[in-house]
């Protein structure tokens, strides 16, 4: 049977509607029912949802064969209308080919097209990517898990550290590895998976299964050389490390040993209008959770980045749950969990683009690439700004009226040209950057759970949108809520206008955030506002405006319950503050409140437990009148 041979149902609902006993009436009133009626088929006809039933395909579940050609051939084959297609429950795999793209399936140029798993498991093997959506709209993807039976992590215990080396129990059969040459050759389906030496080898508490307290980034050897050098097998599955431990650590101690932290991200939404995703458990992916780039009206609802409790393991993605960059719209984020990836629970952010040469005509830019990306961030119609470099402040720099790409003379691509529909400001040089002002969408993050179980911080966020973070519990080993805009690293744009923190639990939140002031070390306070502009005197410009953080219980073991610089308007009022005892105070700020070129700032109405050790407010290139306390 032709699998695009849909059932209609027309002339069933005509039927009906002959066989309906009208009432007595005059003519044109019977005629205005019956157009009326008909319209109503019509709506309906047009607003139905056709079922693709997987299984009627051919895709079954539970036979341990590669099914991702025949899935993407089914989905590239759909005609543009509103369809379902169904999974049933259990397990179907995919397998990496090479001189493949490696992708679960893939969706472009589509329509209204729901993809349902069933409450399904799709089993990955090898360097693969979950799903690619791109230049689509009215997607909707819901109802399944996505694992890897190898995942691109190792899991061990520790069972003993000395000055020169470290034993570490590692399950071969979960985590399959030969010796030779004293050295451990970790391996899946593809292949040797090298130990990531620039990996994070984090530390966790066997008890609670959270990061180790007060542990970061290569806690035993900071720059990994314990994992560089002679291995050696000491015992059923025991692994004896050597080279040299700066920390030594209990026994039982959980590690995790990376082989690779950027590979491919899980779920991929390119150029879209209106995705959904809900109802998704994700147990591994080899990158970012969900990966978001130009799209406008992103929904996430239940989606879960959360380690396979059933296999024992205490970690999930190798980097960010969601990494959301330079959208539009509106981003809605609710009833999610991530916990045990290797960053942030989200960063959403826009893209500052250095520009490499301003021409002649002082219209046309010559601009890299992003340092993180190979992407386009500007299209015809776009505003931009332009960044100036010292001052970090947005200058109107018109519309876009033509991009193109940019070679080298080796043809290779390097970044791409912008053309304006008016001259650049005459300051405008090799020293500032591009933001691009169209895309900056709202964001609203509400009833999640931002635990202590993955590495780094909680929620970056940094949009010239409406931002409103409600209702969220927070115990995050490093800083809950971080707000930067950074134009010497990352690149990551832009100023925050309208922020709102209210109504949620703080929870004992910066477990192994700064004690020594250093910037790998996951955040200052429980919420850190730390633009990478940096003021100089009571004059500087101020780079974030309007962020009120209100009627939000903070319960906190350590005294930086607050950092922020350069912020016009902070309010942070109606916050119940409580002492806890639960772990041992190290941060190197010591003040409740740390502020540096802050403008408008109202602490005045905060209520505190009794024995909280208030050390109040210290501030930076302000005025007294600056704060009201």
């Amino acid at each position: 049977m032709d699998i695009f041979h849909f059932v209609r149902y027309k002339s069933t609902k005509m039927s009906l509607f002959y066989n309906l006993r009208m009432p007595k009436c005059g003519k044109y009133a019977s005629r205005l029912i019956f157009v009326c009626f008909c319209l109503l088929l019509f709506i309906m006809d047009c607003n139905a949802q056709d079922t693709l039933y997987m299984k009627d395909l051919g895709i079954l579940p539970n036979t341990g064969q590669d099914q991702g050609n025949r899935i993407n051939q089914i989905i590239q084959d759909l005609p543009n209308r509103r369809l379902l297609l169904k999974f049933e429950k259990g397990r179907y795999d995919f397998f990496y080919k090479r001189d493949s793209y490696n992708i679960g399936f893939g969706i472009v140029g589509k329509d209204s097209l729901t993809v349902d798993g069933g409450e399904a498991t799709f089993v990955f093997h090898g360097k693969m990517s979950v799903a690619y959506v791109e230049k689509s709209s009215n997607i909707t993807l819901k109802n399944f898990t996505v694992d890897w039976d190898r995942p691109y992590i190792s899991q061990g215990t520790i069972k003993g550290t000395e000055s020169n080396y470290v034993d570490v129990f590692v399950d071969s059969v979960q985590y399959p590895y030969t010796m030779r040459n004293d050295s451990v050759y970790f391996s899946n389906e593809q292949g040797f998976l090298p130990i990531d030496v620039e990996g994070y080898s984090t530390l966790y508490n066997p008890n609670s299964l959270d990061i180790e307290f007060l542990t970061r980034d290569r806690y035993i050897s900071s720059d990994n050389s314990l994992f560089k050098g002679k291995v050696s097998k000491i015992g059923d599955n025991l692994l004896r490390f050597y080279g040299h431990v700066e920390n030594k650590v209990a026994k039982e101690t959980i590690i995790t040993l990376y082989h690779g932290r950027y590979l491919a991200p899980g779920l991929i939404l390119l150029n879209n209008k209106n995705a959904f995703l809900e109802n998704i458990t994700i147990h591994h992916a080899l990158g970012m959770g969900v990966l978001a780039e130009r799209c406008e009206n992103l929904y996430f609802n239940k989606v879960n980045m959360v380690p396979n409790s059933k296999k024992e393991r205490v970690f999930s993605g190798l980097s960010d749950a969601f990494h959301l960059v330079s959208n539009k719209g509106e981003i809605v984020i609710t009833n999610c969990i991530h916990e045990g990836q290797g960053d942030d629970f989200a960063n959403v952010r826009g893209v500052y683009i250095p520009i490499d040469r301003v021409h002649k005509n002082r219209k046309t830019l010559a601009v890299n690439f992003h340092r993180s990306s190979r992407s386009c961030y500007f299209s015809v119609g776009d505003s931009v700004w332009f960044i100036a470099n010292e001052t970090v402040q947005r200058i109107d720099g018109g519309t876009v009226q033509q991009v193109a790409n940019r070679y080298d003379k080796d043809k290779n691509l390097v970044g791409y040209t912008v053309i304006l529909d008016k001259e650049a400001p005459l300051e405008v040089d090799e020293r500032y950057f591009m933001e691009n002002a169209s895309w900056n969408p709202d964001l609203l993050i509400k009833n999640c759970h931002i635990g202590r179980r993955n590495r780094a911080r909680g929620i970056l966020v940094t949009t010239a949108g409406k931002v409103v973070i409600e209702n969220n519990y927070f115990s995050t080993a490093g800083t809950a809520i971080l707000m930067e805009g950074d134009i010497d690293y990352w690149y990551e744009a832009g100023a925050l206008r309208d922020v709102s923190i209210q109504n949620n639990v703080f929870d004992n939140c910066g477990t192994s955030s700064s004690q020594n002031g250093g910037k790998w070390e996951w955040g200052e306070a429980i919420v850190t506002i730390t633009p990478s502009f940096k003021p100089t005197s009571i004059h500087s410009p101020t780079y974030h405006k309007n962020i009120r953080i209100e009627h939000n219980i903070i319960r906190t073991f350590d005294k930086p319950i607050l950092m922020a610089r350069s912020v016009d308007g902070l309010y942070f009022n109606n916050n119940m503050i409580i002492q806890t005892y639960d772990y041992k105070p190290f941060a190197w700020q010591r003040a409740n409140f740390k502020l540096d070129g802050c403008r408008n700032v109202d602490l005045s109405t905060n209520f505190f437990s009794n024995d909280f050790a208030y050390t109040g407010i210290e501030t930076t290139h302000m005025r007294k009148e600056d704060v009201v306390e």
